[in-house]
């Protein structure tokens, strides 16, 4: 059954990413479509609405990311992340890389 769930999730990753950028230009295959009589009034506006609210939700998903890696970014001078310099000195550096720490010396351990 696990076998099943995973299979079908995978299924819809793989062609939900495949069909997400197809609605981005599907407007103007609508107007076509409802100029040659193939889609009435109801159905184009109906289709064009879900288009555009979809449009709508691409963009809202792609604000909320970029405010997301604005405010990492913000917060970056106060993260810390630790590296072995040239020298083999372990240093640990500020995220705005004005700020640096390195530990220099033996550690003698006696039994």
């Amino acid at each position: 059954m696990k076998q099943v769930i995973i299979l079908v999730l995978l299924m819809v990753g793989l062609f939900g990413s495949v069909i997400t950028p197809a609605f981005a230009d599907m407007e103007p295959l609508l107007e076509k479509l409802h100029e040659k009589g193939v889609l009435s009034d109801e159905e184009y506006q109906e289709l064009r609405t879900e288009a555009r609210a979809q449009r709508r939700a691409e963009a809202l998903k792609e604000a909320r990311d970029a405010e997301k890696a604005a405010k990492k970014t913000e917060s970056a001078p106060t993260e810390l992340s630790g590296r072995f310099d040239k020298e083999g000195l372990f240093t640990w550096e500020s995220g705005d890389k004005e700020n640096s720490i390195s530990l220099i010396g033996r550690v003698g351990i006696f039994w």
